[in-house]
């Protein structure tokens, strides 16, 4: 049986799961015995509500996992014709040859690749669901519950795992693309930053002084080199009065610039329409940006490369920004000794999940508390899927391991005592030096960038994105990785970068309120997203002839990045950018045109459709 025939199986199989559990909530409590039990059937009919959506979005799931098995299925006959024809000559001889070159990813349409990601997604979002909504199961009914959760997680993981080695042969294939992609992406940065005539080129001044920690620094001058980029001009670092190091920048990385460091005599002016001609501008922080500079803002990345990065990758943006932020944080010799050094000591190597617990100043502000077992939980997640991929995984006696990052030194001995069946890497030593009194200096500073780097090289990231450490290792994963755009949990935040325009979705279906926690949608609509519950539903603004309006829940399945960051109008870029800079790559895939794309861009063109996911929060009209 090929894969993706186990995994309609399984899906089939999930479905009837689902209608089980809810035939035994009704068993059980669809005579109240007493006035207390009134709410609790109101409530467990939302259950059975929900789970009947959820059958409709698991047959959404088989007509797509058929789709997909029927194409894969015409690849593989190619393939075999390949084979035949490269292994028997004259009669059925067989003759030795080299090995025949694996059809390409570009074998398959753009459509199916978004499909396939969107499929992946669908079912990442429906355990979220299925775990959020059992959640508020009444008490009388939770050893039920709990059965159906355990049977329902074991299956999803295992689904999860099929999906994954769906993706391996094209996982490789874009990883070689991306990597050709990004020594482009490193050498037009290099000669954007090293024009030939540093006096008579424009510049973009930015100053290292934002007063936040060290990410939020980083962040500041990402943007700051974005802006460069898209309008041609040098970036110019001022770090004179950085506050973790009074070396500067270059204490740890090496110079952003090796020709052209200096504004000379220029007076920068703020970037604003009255100054965009000038010689030198300078940036305001990304929070008062001037409206001229809104179409750079992150998550924008650039046309010339658009086609190309959504066939490559799952999220461009966060691609995009991951390019930035190496170039940025190139390690100087010294910092990349020492890195070497730290990685035979930890004895860092593959598998590995990376962890970011914030335990001091951001928790109770930015932040809420994450107790160790809800990273743990995840970890142990993401590396029983990756066995179901891979049986392989683990060589005989080797143990999980896990990259702990955090500002509690304590954490080590708890992880250690309560999961002594996985190793522990990190140092308790450079939590210390994230403590408050010790923060801005030279010793934290490299104990945060270590961090940084050992979170980034990690196959799997679980943090809170509400922190910028965690969103910078997120980024800086993408170009070790290829694409990682899903090799993350947050337990709070969805990604974005502070200051970015508006996190703006497409609803892809009409939908009528149905109770006041609703709101009314149309085809095309654009919502502003303002985070995702991790339970089958968001909060998000609805955006309607530039009005926003705020809703109090945004109970609809959105739809994902894919199908709406790609739209040309949403790439905004100035007529004066260069998009010629960019060779040409060594044989791109083909793009091919076809009418499922456009209708993300063109709200009236026809498409197949997911089946319409509301969920109803029990808690919402309290």
């Amino acid at each position: 049986m090929s894969r993706l025939s186990k995994l309609t199986v399984f899906i089939i199989s999930l479905c009837t799961l689902s209608f089980f559990i809810a035939i035994v909530l009704v068993s059980k409590l669809s005579y109240p015995l007493d006035p207390q039990q009134t709410g609790k059937w109101n409530n467990t009919w939302t259950l059975i509500v929900r789970l009947q959506q959820t059958q409709k979005q698991l047959d959404f799931f088989n007509e797509r996992a058929q789709q997909l098995q029927n194409r894969i299925s015409e690849i593989e006959n190619v393939y075999d014709n390949y084979l035949r024809a490269n292994q028997t000559v004259n009669g059925g001889a067989t003759i030795a040859r080299n090995e025949p070159k694996e059809p390409t990813f570009s074998d398959i349409s753009l459509e199916r690749v978004i499909q396939y990601r969107q499929l992946h997604r669908d079912i990442v979002e429906l355990g979220y669901m299925v775990n959020g909504v059992l959640g508020k199961v009444p008490s009388k009914t939770s050893a039920v519950v709990s059965e159906f959760l355990s049977r329902f997680n074991e299956q999803h993981k295992s689904l999860l795992g099929l999906s994954r080695r769906l993706s391996t042969s094209s996982d490789l294939w874009n990883a070689k693309k991306l990597r050709e992609l990004s020594k482009i992406v490193q050498s037009q940065l290099y000669n954007l930053q090293n024009p030939a005539d540093c006096r008579q080129s424009r510049k973009l001044a930015c100053s290292l002084n934002k007063p936040c920690g060290f990410a939020c620094q980083v962040h500041h001058i990402t943007y700051c080199l974005q802006i460069a980029y898209y309008t041609n001009r040098t970036m110019i670092l001022n770090d004179n009065l950085w506050s973790y190091s009074s070396n500067g920048w270059t204490s740890v990385f090496q110079p952003i610039s090796d020709s052209c460091r200096s504004i000379y005599d220029e007076q920068p002016l703020n970037f604003d329409r009255f100054s965009e001609n000038a010689t030198v501008v300078s940036l305001s922080y990304i929070e008062g940006v001037s409206n001229i500079l809104n179409s750079y803002l992150p998550q924008n990345f650039p046309e010339e490369i658009s086609d190309l990065l959504i066939r490559l990758h799952s999220y461009p943006p966060a691609w995009w920004t991951g390019e930035l932020v190496y170039y940025l944080m190139r390690y100087n010799s010294e910092m990349s000794d020492d890195l070497e050094q730290l990685t035979a000591v930890y004895n860092f190597s593959y598998p590995v999940v990376g962890i970011h617990v914030r335990r001091t100043d951001k928790v109770g502000t930015e932040a809420s508390f994450h107790p160790l077992q809800e990273y743990m939980d995840e970890v142990e997640k993401w590396y029983d899927v990756e066995l179901y991929k891979n049986s392989s995984l683990l060589g005989p006696g080797q143990r999980r391991k896990v990259y702990i990052a955090t500002d509690d030194p304590s954490l080590f001995t708890e992880a250690r005592n309560t999961y002594p069946n996985y190793t522990f890497i990190g140092s308790s030593d450079v939590a210390r030096t994230a403590d408050l009194n010790f923060r801005y200096s030279d010793t934290s500073l490299h104990g945060i960038v270590t961090d940084i780097h050992f979170l980034s090289l990690s196959n799997y990231l679980v943090c809170t994105f509400s922190s910028q450490v965690c969103r910078l290792a997120y980024e800086r994963m993408q170009h070790f990785h290829g694409d990682a755009g899903y090799s993350f949990r947050s337990l709070d935040d969805i990604y974005y970068f502070g200051g970015q325009r508006e996190h703006t979705w497409v609803a892809v279906m009409d939908h009528v309120p149905r109770t006041s926690g609703e709101i009314e949608l149309r085809r095309g609509d654009q919502i502003s997203i303002a985070g995702n519950h991790w339970d089958g539903y968001s909060k998000a603004l609805i955006v309607t002839d530039h009005v926003q309006q705020l809703h109090r829940k945004d109970v609809i399945h959105v739809v994902h990045e894919d199908r709406l960051k790609h739209c040309r109008s949403d790439l905004r870029l100035p007529l004066r950018r260069h998009t010629t800079r960019l060779p040409r790559m060594s044989a791109p895939p083909a793009m091919q045109q076809e009418p499922w794309i456009h209708t993300y861009c063109d709200p009236d063109a026809s498409a197949p459709r997911p089946p319409e996911l509301v969920f109803l929060d029990p808690v919402a009209d309290d």
